[in-house]
């Protein structure tokens, strides 16, 4: 395993399945997610929710999810020497600021009470649209 061969098994830790996510998001600094593929991106959704920005690449659903350089940082999945930059850039900031501003974004985009009070303004008014049209 490449963990094993570049002697990192003391810095990685492969966790599994997570049943309390809002436990493990508060131990951690920063989420890395260098998938080839994910088509929402849940997981920087959840934690930006647990003040903690994220590192992903750039597929799928993960660009609607982050804020490139204010909620976490999108790379090139192929690109390791990009991922490896901005990993080595992460290691000299304060993270708080970014896990703050992950908050505040996933509040006003992913807030399930704002997303119902929309949702209902968007069929009253669909079905007001449909009253009018039917008279």
């Amino acid at each position: 395993m490449l963990i094993e061969k570049y002697g990192l098994t003391n810095q990685v830790i492969f966790v599994g399945f997570i049943e309390n996510t809002a436990e493990f998001y508060q131990a951690i600094d920063v989420v890395t997610m260098f998938s080839r593929e994910e088509p929402l991106g849940r997981i920087p959704l959840e934690a930006g929710a647990s003040y903690c920005p994220s590192v992903a690449s750039r597929v799928g659903g993960l660009p609607e999810t982050i804020v490139d350089g204010k909620t976490g940082w999108l790379v090139d999945v192929e690109n390791t020497k990009e991922q490896a930059k901005v990993l080595e850039n992460i290691m000299t900031l304060e993270l708080s600021a970014y896990g703050v501003q992950a908050r505040e974004w996933v509040e006003a985009v992913a807030n399930p009470e704002k997303y119902i009070r929309n949702l209902y303004a968007l069929y009253n008014h669909a079905l007001e649209r449909f009253k009018t049209n039917k008279q």
